[in-house]
């Protein structure tokens, strides 16, 4: 077919209303149904990271506050460097 061939709409007759409107309303209700059961997937996962943070900080807390617990002297020595040998 050419592109530049004008097609006369005035051959065909209209499509039918109730049709357009089913075809409208059923793209409507899947459109919303796909996108509320993305939505719920979403949000289940967007919950569970959330629990996963709350968990994470909870144990940095603890750690701290244990960390906090020992005496300084603990921290005082440096970490021996590569190739060489704690004493």
């Amino acid at each position: 077919m050419n592109p530049d061939k004008k097609i006369d709409l005035s051959q065909f007759d209209p499509i039918n209303h109730k049709k357009t409107l089913t075809m409208v309303n059923y793209f409507i209700l899947n459109t919303s149904q796909f996108l509320n059961a993305f939505s719920h997937v979403s949000e289940k996962k967007i919950h569970d990271v959330d629990e996963k943070l709350d968990r994470l900080e909870t144990m940095i807390a603890l750690f701290e506050a244990k960390m906090e617990s020992l005496p300084e002297e603990h921290f005082d020595h440096e970490p021996p460097e590569e190739g060489e040998e704690e004493i």
